[in-house]
């Protein structure tokens, strides 16, 4: 075993082009197979992690093997300054980076594989850093407020609140929709479902704000069980409106699976669940599903096992036959 990914010229080399080029596997496999070469057990770990995102597959043991000794390895030179990561096709792909840091690694084009940022404070130098192109931003209601007040356009496509959670946009935020750049890649937006509720009426609905009008999806994401009566008023709401996506998520009983339930001015209708659908469920998310979608083709996605969501939902596909003609199961999870 040789340790050479931090020292080797060729390694910082390969490992150089694929901060330069984060979208493509070409530039990572052809670093892992390297470090293999080399006989560096990081080329292993990468090698793993590639496989597991192309085929969709939870992660394996001797993954999970590699992780504790090497993991940190592999989200060198930025795991320091990092309150929490993942790592995806074998770089740090999701975090919350710390808001102190050295300017030398504010600027790093190590951060350019970074697709989902969690803001811990604000300020942050991280968001003047030319190499990020993280898509999805999570925040806080009072720091959107701040971000608001960035000067310079941001990268983001998506903005959210926390895991399971929306967000509840201060006018202040909707104002810099609006008036200003600093959000104009958002096309994607979670909100919390009980504030939207709240703001369709008024001075100024939300669903007449630019806000709302440069997205390409909306997700509402609720704490509450949503009844099938809701989702058919819902459904109405979307189609009276421009927006291409429309979505809610929200758990099937207290403490119970989240599910998210998705359509489109078409015909699709994706369902997104996290965990097995437990039987005395499966009614509660038909009833959900034919009154978002009914007569519509259906995507069904297993968020935490993706590739074995034939046999692990096999309850839900037999009971999504009976009301839908076309039932489609995907074996790899969506990339937001």
């Amino acid at each position: 075993m040789a340790l050479i990914a931090e020292t080797d010229p060729f390694a910082i080399q390969l490992r150089d082009e694929v901060w330069a080029d984060p979208q493509p596997d070409g530039p990572r496999e052809v670093y892992a197979d390297y470090l293999l070469q080399q006989q560096d057990p990081l080329g292993e770990f990468i090698s793993l992690q590639l496989a597991r995102a192309r085929l969709g597959e939870g992660v394996q043991p001797r993954e999970q093997a590699l992780l504790e000794p090497h993991g940190r390895r592999a989200a060198k030179p930025i795991e320091l300054f990092l309150n929490t990561f993942t790592l995806d096709r074998g770089f740090v792909a999701a975090g919350t980076p710390r808001a102190s840091m050295t300017p030398e690694i504010a600027a790093h084009r190590a951060w350019s594989t970074l697709e989902e940022f969690t803001l811990a404070s604000w300020p942050h130098p991280l968001l003047d850093n030319p190499y990020l192109r993280a898509r999805l931003l999570r925040a806080t209601d009072e720091d959107y407020v701040a971000v608001s007040t960035h000067p310079r356009p941001l990268p983001f496509t998506a903005l959210a609140g926390g895991e399971r959670a929306g967000f509840s946009p201060a006018d202040s935020m909707i104002e810099a929709f609006e008036r200003d750049d600093v959000y104009a890649a958002v096309r994607t937006l979670e909100l919390d479902g009980a504030y939207v509720e709240a703001h369709l009426q008024g001075p100024r609905p939300l669903f007449e704000t630019r806000m709302i009008a440069q997205l390409d999806q909306l997700r509402l994401m609720f704490t509450r069980f949503v009844r099938a009566e809701e989702l058919k008023v819902w459904k109405d709401r979307f189609l009276s409106t421009q927006l291409p996506r429309f979505g809610v998520s929200f758990p099937l009983a207290v403490r119970g699976t989240y599910v998210h339930l998705e359509i489109d001015r078409a015909s699709d209708l994706v369902i997104e669940v996290e965990r097995e659908v437990e039987r005395s469920h499966v009614d509660d998310l038909l009833l959900a599903a034919r009154a978002l979608g009914e007569g519509r083709r259906v995507t069904l996605r297993d968020l935490r096992h993706p590739s074995e969501v034939a046999t692990r939902q096999q309850k839900l596909i037999k009971g999504l036959g009976r009301w839908f003609p076309d039932v489609v199961t995907r074996t790899r999870g969506p990339r937001r």
